[in-house]
């Protein structure tokens, strides 16, 4: 068996392994549900919605991996080992893409780096983030290693990135582009521009359905990520203001990156090892250094792409995945270049030694954060109360929320994800108190996101794990910023101040305020911080005062907990 197919099983069966187990000990991260929910939709023949009763919406963004896993439900797998075989797929294919770059010497470990790299974090929990990231670096290895008509793949899998997220987009055009000039010195240029163009008409027929079949052009996720997130007020005074509004609609992802930068999932290690061996490939064999740099702008591209998104639920730095499995890829490429050029001995090894060093603060936090997660670090009270609330709602129950994963997957009601990133009315224009009550929910849930002063909001009550509230509560405990939010409130979420992401929670807390005693209302401290971020209204025909304040106090203390491949099993699922 060759080198790279070896390392790439070894790397598909243990991030498989490491999947699979997590599935027995916990459960996947909430918005990992979201994307589920539709799958199984979409598996059982309803189409891609979010309710069953409709309409047709998307705001799953990652729409090949959707269509992938509902094939996979189709063919009878569930849902979450669906994506950890797939995702254990992509683990493969990066595995035997990193040996194939380093050759049969020592550097072909860095293999082993793969299942806990942050694309393996996010991954194991039930996000696509290892099969694209490998989409990547599998546009990466073509680029710079490609010969003849192999580069004409590139525009396919520039195609494919773009189909599987929103983001690929970039990543993918970036890829192809780059591809133009090696088809063209290797004489297939014309080929190459036969595939760009073929893949252009697949995207505009893909644009065209899209259009046809949800009347948008984009994920809904896309609409509520693009408002405007970042207030002006939070960039230096000095700026004028008129320049502070423009650069917090620019920079509002640009926290997102810049902790990236500084986490142990980071990419400063690597980049200081290629830096050191890009000036000593430079001095010794220059014409090897172009393309695995060249393969790297892609990234850049990426990373430049992201400023003006504000990446909400950014598990594991799941956006910069793809950047990260680029720089590893080159790191690799150069450091196996390198001892190949290198006269002595000595030298060889000290190149080798640097690619690995390099990725060992991020394997060795990958590794700290999959035992974490094993030992039950992240279980949430929601993993218990989901499954135990949901089973008491029906379709002819509705649901207003703003944490759409667990309680919406786990129930049959119909939901209304406050927030816009499940509804085609509120991904575009901010939900208003007269709709809520019209639809008139029998559960309201949600994360108030710190528009409330705990101290306030909770008043004299003793700091219980779940602690009941008077309606006024929600109105006075309203901090300062947020007034305008609340009342009278803005008809659009460019009106919000930079305050887009707040407004859903705002409106929330008024209309449970508003709405007496046809609530039981309870805020609920679920990581012990004492913020009380969650909060709850349920009627009590539904689900009587005392009942529910024992529900979610059994909850919070994980009570009878069970992992997500044993409540499969639990009688009734």
């Amino acid at each position: 068996m060759k080198l790279p197919l070896l390392g790439g099983l070894a790397c598909a069966l243990l991030c498989l392994l490491v999947g699979v187990s997590l599935l027995g000990v916990r459960h996947p991260h909430e918005d990992a549900y979201i994307l589920y929910r539709y799958a199984e939709h979409l598996a059982g023949g309803h189409g891609i919605v979010w309710n069953l009763q409709g309409p047709r919406c998307e705001g799953a963004t990652d729409f090949l991996w959707l269509v992938l896993l509902a094939g996979a439900v189709r063919a009878g797998l569930d849902v979450a080992l669906a994506a950890a075989l797939l995702n254990a797929l992509g683990a493969g294919l990066l595995g035997g893409l990193l040996v194939r770059a380093a050759g049969r010497g020592a550097l072909a470990l860095a293999a082993l780096a793969v299942p806990f790299s942050g694309a393996a974090l996010a991954a194991h929990l039930g996000f696509s983030t290892l099969l694209y990231a490998a989409l990547a670096g599998l546009a990466f290895a073509v680029l710079v290693d490609g010969r003849g008509r192999a580069v004409c793949a590139l525009p396919v899998l520039g195609l494919l990135l773009a189909l599987f997220r929103p983001d690929g987009v970039l990543l993918g055009f970036a890829f192809a582009a780059l591809g133009s000039a090696p088809a063209r010195s290797s004489g297939q240029g014309g080929r190459y521009a036969r595939a760009a163009l073929l893949c252009g008409l697949v995207a505009a027929a893909y644009f065209a359905w899209r259009w046809s079949y949800f009347g948008l052009l984009l994920p809904l996720p896309l609409y509520v990520k693009s408002q405007p997130n970042l207030a002006p007020e939070a960039l230096p005074l000095w700026l004028p203001l008129g320049l502070r509004a423009l650069a917090a609609t620019a920079l509002q992802g640009a926290g997102s990156s810049l902790r990236w930068l500084a986490s142990g999932q980071g990419p400063l290690p690597l980049l200081a090892a290629l830096a050191l061996m890009s000036l000593r490939l430079r001095r010794v064999r220059p014409g090897e250094l172009a393309r695995p740099l060249l393969g790297l702008l892609p990234g850049l591209v990426l990373l430049v792409g992201l400023l003006p998104v504000f990446p909400s639920q950014n598990v594991a730095f799941r956006f910069q995945a793809p950047v990260f499995v680029l720089l590893v890829l080159a790191l690799a490429t150069l450091a196996a270049r390198l001892a190949a050029a290198e006269p002595g001995r000595a030298a060889r090894a000290l190149a080798v030694l640097v690619a690995l060093a390099a990725l060992a603060p991020s394997t060795h936090f990958g590794v700290q954060r999959v035992a974490a997660l094993w030992a039950g670090e992240g279980r949430e009270y929601m993993d218990v109360l989901a499954p135990e609330l949901g089973a008491r709602l029906g379709p002819e129950q509705r649901v207003a929320l703003t944490e759409a994963g667990r309680l919406a997957y786990w129930s049959r009601a119909h939901v209304w994800d406050v927030a816009g990133l499940n509804d085609p009315q509120t991904a575009r224009t901010p939900p208003t108190l007269a709709g809520l009550r019209a639809w008139a929910p029998d559960v309201v849930m949600f994360h108030h996101a710190d528009v409330l002063d705990p101290a306030q909001l909770l008043g004299a009550a003793p700091r219980e794990p779940v602690v009941e509230l008077a309606p006024d509560a929600l109105r006075t405990a309203l901090r300062e910023p947020y007034r305008r939010l609340y009342a009278p409130g803005v008809s659009s979420y460019a009106d919000a101040g930079g305050r887009a992401r707040f407004v859903a929670p705002v409106v929330l807390a008024r209309f449970l305020a508003e709405s007496g005693d046809a609530y039981a209302l309870f805020a609920v401290d679920y990581r012990g911080s004492g913020h009380y971020r969650h909060i709850w209204g349920v009627r009590p025909e539904l689900l009587p005062r005392a009942e529910l304040r024992e529900l979610l106090l059994r909850a919070t203390q994980l009570e009878g907990y069970r992992s997500y491949l044993e409540q499969k099993r639990a009688p009734g699922r």
